[in-house]
């Protein structure tokens, strides 16, 4: 995960393949990227910056 340009939001990196992400994720046990994403905004919000 990274911050996004003016740092209000996490983002993920860039990856290969990334129509099939979320299917790599589900082989894994993890969340889909969107909602692992809203975690991260939630869990971490006090160090983004505000909109």
């Amino acid at each position: 995960m990274t911050l996004n340009a003016d740092q209000t939001s996490y983002m993920p990196k860039p990856v290969e393949d990334p129509d099939n992400l979320n299917k790599r994720r589900a082989e894994m046990g993890l969340p889909a990227i969107e909602e692992y994403v809203n975690i991260m905004n939630t869990r971490f919000c006090g160090s983004l910056k505000n909109k």
